[in-house]
């Protein structure tokens, strides 16, 4: 009998793949990667997804605004967005619980139920105020006073 030699363990190497150009890296145009700012506001309990798709779309929207009146979302403006998020976050929930577990609460428990669901919601105002989306750029005193004047036109009619 022959003995067969032992194998020897070659690393396999992939021949390098070629990139095509159609094909695109990276987040696709018009997505919102480039947007997320990495401040977490947390997860939902069980049976509470619709809050957070509310709470998405709430967000989403609140992006889009700053984006359109201030062409970027800023460190300070990403913090109000995550403080909006977590206030709705918190009022929908509150509202939850009140809704599906009325019967089983005191009504000094229901009242601080409700009371929460308006806080949270005065909350997420003054947050969404603090953005400043609905003022208008020509409203800025600084604005006004540091912008240029226009120049003066000169008279070109010769008859004059």
């Amino acid at each position: 009998m022959h003995a067969k030699p032992p194998k020897t363990a070659l690393p396999k190497t992939k021949p390098p793949r070629e990139q095509s150009p159609a094909r695109q890296r990276g987040g696709q145009p018009g997505n919102r990667n480039g947007q997320r700012h990495g401040l977490m506001g947390g997860q939902v309990p069980k049976g509470c997804e619709y809050v957070q798709n509310r709470v998405n779309a709430l967000r989403r929207n609140v992006e889009d605004a700053v984006l359109a009146a201030k062409g970027e979302i800023g460190i300070v403006d990403a913090a109000a967005i995550n403080s909006i998020l977590k206030w709705e976050r918190h009022g929908l929930l509150a509202a939850h619980w009140l809704r599906h577990e009325a019967d089983k609460l005191s009504p000094g428990d229901r009242l601080r139920f409700s009371e929460a669901i308006a806080k949270a919601s005065d909350a997420r105002d003054k947050s969404i105020r603090s953005l400043g989306l609905d003022r208008d750029a020509g409203d800025n005193v600084l604005d006004a006073l540091y912008a240029r004047l226009p120049a003066p036109v000169e008279n070109t009619d010769e008859s004059a």
